[in-house]
């Protein structure tokens, strides 16, 4: 089971989870004070339905695969007396979670409204601790915190999918879904700009690991093989020279150290990645041991398990029966 109720935490990740969900906030503030205590650094305001409704397990999921977490817990804060492991009220998600399971956890049973019909204050965080979101129902605000600016770049695809914008943007006249922070009365707008201003990243936030540059740097040598992300090409790396484009496929340059990428082309339907390339020979080949490697990290790497497939030997991975070839060839694809 990919959701979990329990309080059972005996040591391990799910521990971890909930420790560093447990000591994220100021307990006793509330928004436009600053709920967050500790080094958080940056901050995102996003409206807080995203939160409650299947396309977030999708977004979790990301969250937990880039930080290379394996649990995120999720605490209502106002249905919980005293924070502590025994006694909170918590949920558990993982890299399996799917977006029914998320539904299916929030939405309540037996009569008793879940917790996507509730007004409460939520936070969650995940056992590496990256980053943290902390929910008010009642203000339809949430607000995902990270460590540093470096962090913005690494989530970008989840911040866009959440359409995530810092309150700079926001007060100026940007806006989240239907909340008018243009608008904000007099006391929230300072509260906020004093208490979540931040560090903003140099660049756009909204660019892709391997599209964030300062000046005549680049981060393509610390980026990885494949990268997952979420955007039109233009958007994800306005500066790389695009060489060529074919089949849903954009063969791009880097123009800081000449890395040469091989970007999907945005679809809704599909899994868009980046990858790197070791030259422009053969780019447009078949790229399905890239894609079964970036499934393969997403996952978590290997379980202990052997594939659930007759006649297969092969480990399978986290959060499936199969192995990452035949978790692939029956469609999944994160």
């Amino acid at each position: 089971m990919t959701i979990d109720k329990s309080a059972d935490l005996a040591g391990g990740d799910k521990e971890l989870a909930f420790q560093n969900a447990a000591s994220a906030l100021n307990l006793d503030e509330v928004l436009p004070m600053r709920v967050f205590a500790g080094t958080w650094d940056n901050f995102y305001f996003f409206q807080s339905d995203e939160l409650f409704v299947a396309e977030f397990a999708d977004v979790q999921r990301e969250l937990l695969a880039l930080e290379g977490a394996s649990v995120a817990c999720l605490i209502n804060l106002d249905e919980t007396s005293i924070l502590e492991v025994e006694s909170a009220a918590m949920i558990y998600f993982d890299l399996a979670s799917s977006g029914d399971d998320f539904v299916a956890a929030l939405g309540g049973a037996g009569g008793k409204p879940g917790w996507m019909h509730l007004v409460d204050r939520y936070v969650m965080a995940s056992n590496r601790g990256t980053w943290c979101i902390y929910c008010e129902k009642a203000n339809d605000v949430a607000i995902i915190a990270l460590a540093d600016a470096e962090s913005a770049r690494r989530f970008a695809s989840p911040l866009r999918r959440l359409r995530a914008e810092n309150i700079q943007s926001l007060v100026a006249g940007g806006s989240v879904g239907v909340t008018p922070f243009n608008r904000l009365v007099p006391t929230w707008r300072e509260g906020l700009l004093a208490n979540f201003s931040g560090r903003q990243p140099e660049d756009d936030s909204r660019l892709g690991e391997a599209g964030a540059h300062i000046g005549t740097t680049c981060s393509c040598g610390e980026s990885s093989a494949e990268i997952r992300v979420d955007g039109t090409v233009k958007q994800l790396y306005p500066n790389f020279e695009m060489i060529k484009t074919s089949d849903w496929r954009a063969l791009l340059k880097c123009p800081v150290c000449g890395q040469l990428w091989s970007v999907d082309e945005w679809d809704k339907y599909q899994v868009q990645l980046a990858v790197k390339l070791p030259d422009a020979n053969n780019w447009k080949l078949d790229d399905t041991d890239r894609r079964k490697a970036f499934l393969l990290r997403s996952r978590g790497g290997y379980d202990a398990g052997t594939c659930f497939r007759a006649g297969c030997e092969a480990k399978s991975i986290k959060g499936s029966a199969y192995c990452v070839d035949h978790s692939y060839a029956v469609g999944m694809r994160i």
